[in-house]
């Protein structure tokens, strides 16, 4: 039997236009702690809530995207995203004090959630059904790519003190972005009257899917730890003098991704979620603990591609499995109550580490994160027990319409 066309033209744009989003996205991650501190006089403290503001920015718009997607349109939700992030990109080239600052970052992460519940909720339409885990693996490769590139880039310019190269390069792929999703042709879902009345009103289960929080709750434990590596790996390399390392931490990462994705994706279609999730929380606990207690460039690596993997798997097996679990007519809320938790945890993480690393030290935090990735290892076997996690598809006919 032929196999249904995967990398169609549309599903290849909305992967580069995510592509492009998540690079600047990693770039300012990475770095805006390091800029708030050299650039601005701030603190560490205030260096972690320049990063968790932004996330508490995409956080709410998760919440409210996912339940209005559906009726003001997938499209429509991702341009307007675009436009505004892009927009906002440049307004960093005059900021000069840190209120400023916090306050373009939340506002920044507003209509970076926008686009991302967009991108994320379209994605499972754009792929065949029986391929949907291999499709949704092939396009998180371009977030692990980003995780390469983004860091990467933001850790040479950081170092060489290119603040302003650093944000020219940023809006640069901001509308980049906002062009290449302007050519997508993206599937609706044509609501009935009862499906549109369900989403129109206020209620707790047109904001959160219900069938989703298990999955979810785990995703905020393992957004608040590995939230610690993505905002601290600069101060983190600065301490053990392993700065050329780090540069090169998130490019094993990522290579490490790219390598295992669409093996992970066909083991997902194939064997089921459990055969995914399970390795990625063994895998990043392992990671962690070899990156809190190494001393050497070789452990620093070796950790980032542990991690890389462990991290990319959870991604792959989580967005896949909250986007099957409902009809499609509530995707938007189901796959965007997956990310808010995963958000919320990468929202709160960077703060509380920020303190917490002045408290213990970074060896001692991030040993302590290793420990969070096991509990929540823990508390999925007690779900999927329970009978809590598991995989119901739903399935409707789509057309295909422009913008």
């Amino acid at each position: 039997m032929k196999k249904e066309v995967l990398w169609t033209k549309d599903f290849l744009l909305l992967t580069v236009t995510n592509f492009l989003v998540f690079t600047s996205f990693f770039i300012y991650m990475s770095t805006i702690s390091t800029y708030t501190v050299q650039s601005l006089g701030g603190t560490t403290t205030i260096g972690g809530i320049a990063v968790s503001i932004f996330i508490v920015g995409v956080l709410l718009a998760r919440i409210f995207i996912g339940a209005w997607i559906e009726q003001i349109g997938r499209k429509q939700v991702l341009i307007g995203g675009l436009l505004f992030y892009a927009g906002l990109s440049f307004l960093f080239f005059f900021i000069h004090h840190l209120l400023p600052l916090l306050l373009l970052r939340f506002f920044h992460g507003i209509f970076c959630g926008m686009t991302l519940t967009a991108a994320n909720t379209i994605t499972p339409s754009l792929v065949p059904k029986k391929r949907r885990g291999e499709g949704i693996g092939y396009y998180g490769m371009s977030i692990s790519l980003a995780i390469a590139v983004g860091p990467f880039l933001g850790m040479k310019l950081i170092h060489a003190e290119q603040f302003t190269a650093m944000f020219i390069l940023c809006s640069g792929f901001s509308v980049t972005a906002f062009l290449t999703a302007c050519l997508i042709q993206i599937p609706v879902f044509s609501l009935n009257q009862t499906q549109r009345a369900e989403l129109k009103q206020w209620k707790w289960k047109n904001f959160i899917e219900k069938k989703c929080l298990p999955l979810a709750s785990i995703g905020l434990l393992v957004g608040f730890a590995y939230s610690s590596v993505m905002s601290f790996i600069s101060f983190y390399g600065q301490t053990l003098r392993l700065e050329t390392y780090t540069t090169y931490f998130f490019l094993i990462n990522a290579i490490c991704i790219l390598l295992t994705r669409p093996y992970l994706g066909k083991l997902y279609d194939r064997k089921g979620v459990h055969f995914v999730l399970y390795p990625a929380l063994i895998l990043l606990s392992i990671g962690m603990v070899l990156y809190s207690q190494t001393t050497h460039g070789l452990g620093l690596l070796i950790a980032g591609a542990l991690m890389g993997i462990g991290y990319g798997a959870y991604q792959l097996g989580g967005q896949t499995l909250a986007s099957s679990l409902i009809p499609p007519y509530r995707m938007g809320v189901s796959v965007s109550t997956f990310f808010i938790f995963l958000d919320a945890g990468m929202g709160i993480g960077p703060t509380f580490h920020g303190w917490l690393s002045k408290q213990i030290g970074f060896d001692s935090m991030y040993t302590i994160n290793a420990a969070l990735f096991i509990i929540a290892l823990i508390i999925y076997t007690f779900f999927t027990k329970k009978g809590y996690i598991s995989k119901t598809e739903h399935y409707e006919k789509t057309e295909t319409t422009g913008f």
